[in-house]
């Protein structure tokens, strides 16, 4: 019902708009390639052709975003958007300063990491390298917050200031972010530099509004500002100056999970699964684009924490879990943890300390397990696990009950296996992490989704495809 109304709103301002007189918000460009540069005597650069792409969708609201004709710094240009200035300004980050003083579009841009282009021969931490940083800047923040020697920053103006000194070696390297430096990186120094991923959180660059900027007028950008997103206007401009594996579109997450069938697993080459089926059609329904990649789940949540992957699913909420992720509101899908046993005169309710009983390091069992006093063995799977199931190294292994029926009949156990149950139906979500800013917002727009994709013939068609009804789910 929002969603109707807001259309209406912004439906009927383009209606009045069309009939007044023209609405300026004036910009300004940065000393900042590949963002935006001259060559050839023409302005080009990626926040250039997103604001020709998003003056084109104002026309029929008779808004238009006018250049003043100049180039400047980060630093005048904070300062001007926050003294009304200027209105607008395409392709800046968040930090708690700018959000003190400006406003910032709904939707992001794109997403850059950190990285440090430093000469071939150098071999040395973030710590010991002479680096250059630019003044004003989300990087140069995060520089002086995670080094311990900064003394070895050197500010500059802009990157053109700060690549000159770095091709003359009197400084090591520059430390700044990916779309930047890959931009140089391409240009001309692959032949005599390396760039470094640090392993710290992806950011997005934005558009920034002064906040003489009205809220309608604000409203009306961000619709046009997704839509060029989702519909995949910001790829196809990162693609065309070769920039596409230093800068990901706003609507682009990258998760991680691991074999987990039938929920999720990987096999020829692509992810299968209920849960995987799922989240892909809800993400795909929302505009985003999801890759899902490999890792033990150990790594999973570890890289979760510091930021380095967006997030995973088909996962249980725990308080520790909730330091580092959001978690959404509408599960996924369900399922209920068991021990199984070969042993029929395994009594849970007698002495069970002489049985050894395996289970996979970093899975929650809801703090089941010290309830029983059994041996236990940390493995880094469930094939692992199940496989010592089978080959009797394990009397007892905890799992998910789907899991185990599905690893029993594809390993081809022809025994008797004993189920006992451990929990009630467990709830499975998606967590993102908390080091992405942009991971609250995603969470309210999946949940919405969900909520609506389940109700519908689709889903209840990848139930079926794996065997499973909406009722042994949900009931």
């Amino acid at each position: 019902m929002k969603k109707k109304v807001y259309v209406l709103i912004v439906f009927f301002l383009a209606v009045i708009m069309a009939f007044s007189d023209k609405i300026i918000l004036k910009t300004t460009f940065q000393i900042a390639p590949p963002k935006y540069y001259i060559e050839d005597n023409e302005v080009k650069g990626i926040c250039y052709e997103i604001y020709e792409e998003l003056n084109k969708r104002l026309e029929k609201y008779n808004i238009e975003i006018q250049w003043d004709g100049k180039f400047k710094n980060m630093t005048y240009i904070t300062e001007e958007l926050s003294k009304g200035f200027i209105d607008i300004f395409i392709g800046i980050a968040k930090n708690d300063y700018r959000k003190n003083i400006m406003n910032f579009s709904d939707f992001p841009l794109y997403s850059v990491t950190y990285m440090i282009l430093t000469n071939k021969d150098f071999n040395k931490s973030l710590n010991e390298l002479k680096l250059g940083v630019i003044k004003g800047t989300k990087t140069e923040q995060l520089f002086f917050e995670v080094t311990k020697n900064k003394n070895k920053a050197i500010e500059f103006e802009n990157i053109e200031e700060a690549i000159n000194p770095y091709l003359k070696n009197k400084i090591e390297g520059v430390f700044y972010n990916s779309l930047t430096l890959g931009y140089y990186y391409n240009k001309s120094l692959k032949k005599i530099s390396k760039i470094v991923n640090m392993p710290m959180p992806k950011y997005y660059h934005y558009i920034g509004f002064s906040r003489k900027v009205s809220e309608d007028i604000k409203n009306i950008v961000d619709k046009e500002i997704k839509e060029i997103v989702i519909n995949g206007t910001v790829e196809k401009i990162l693609e065309k100056y070769g920039l596409k594996e230093f800068a990901k579109p706003g609507n682009y997450l990258k998760l991680a999970n691991v074999d987990w069938p039938p929920y999720e697993w990987y096999e020829n080459g692509e992810w299968k699964g209920i849960d995987t089926e799922v989240l892909k059609r809800v993400f795909e329904n929302m505009g985003f684009k999801v890759d899902i990649i490999y890792l033990n789940w150990l790594r999973v949540l570890d890289y979760i924490k510091k930021g380095i992957i967006d997030g995973t699913f088909s996962l249980s909420v725990t308080d520790e879990r909730r330091k580092y992720m959001l978690f959404s509101e509408e599960p996924l899908s369900t399922g209920a943890d068991v021990f199984i046993y070969k042993n029929k005169n395994i009594n849970f309710e007698d002495d069970i300390s002489n049985y050894k009983c395996g289970y996979v390091k970093g899975f929650n069992y809801n703090d089941r397990l010290k309830d029983f006093n059994l041996q236990y063995y940390a493995v880094s799977d469930d094939i692992i696990g199940i496989k010592g199931f089978i080959n009797d190294r394990f009397d007892i292994y905890v799992i998910d009950k789907n899991v185990a029926l599905y690893y029993l009949k594809k390993f081809n156990y022809k025994g008797q296996v004993y189920f006992y149950p451990i929990s009630k139906k467990n709830m499975y979500y998606i967590g993102l992490s908390r080091k992405n800013e942009f991971s609250e917002e995603i969470i309210k727009m999946f949940n919405e989704e969900l909520k609506r994709f389940k109700k519908t013939e689709e889903y209840r068609e990848i139930l079926k495809k794996y065997n499973i009804t909406y009722e042994d789910l949900w009931q």
